[in-house]
C-alpha cells in the first residue's frame, strides 16, 4: 500500500512522505489440506504459492516437522514453490508443510 500527503506552504513548497505497508506472505495455494494416493514409484508435483509485496518469497518444505533434505526421490524448488517427487516410494510417505517466508516472517 502506498500512502501519499501533502502540504501547500505559503511559499507554494510542496512535500511529500511515502509509506509502504510490508508483511509476511500469504499461502495462495494450496489453500486446504489435501490427500494425494500415489501409486508406487510414481511422478507428481505438489505446488506451493504464496504472495508478497514488494518481495519475494521463498520457500521451505518440511515432511512433518524435519526440513525436506532433497535426494533422488524428493527435489523442491526454493523460487517458485514446487515439491517434486520422481519414483515415489513408501519412504517418502508423509505429511508434508510448505513454509513461505520473507524478510518480514513466514
Amino acid at each position: 500500500m502506498v500512502c501519499f500527503s501533502s502540504l501547500l506552504l505559503a511559499l507554494s513548497a510542496m512535500s511529500y512522505s511515502h509509506a509502504e505497508v510490508r508483511s509476511p506472505p500469504n499461502i495462495l495455494e494450496p489453500r486446504k489440506v489435501t490427500v494425494r494416493y500415489v501409486k508406487s514409484y510414481g511422478n507428481f508435483v505438489v505446488p506451493c504459492k504464496a504472495e508478497s509485496k514488494p518481495d519475494r518469497p521463498t520457500y521451505q518444505w518440511l515432511k512433518g516437522t524435519t526440513p525436506v533434505v532433497p535426494n533422488q526421490h524428493v527435489v523442491f524448488d526454493a523460487t517458485t514453490g514446487d515439491l517434486s517427487f520422481t519414483g515415489f516410494t513408501s519412504s517418502e510417505e508423509g505429511v508434508y508443510i510448505c513454509v513461505a517466508t520473507t524478510v518480514f516472517g513466514a
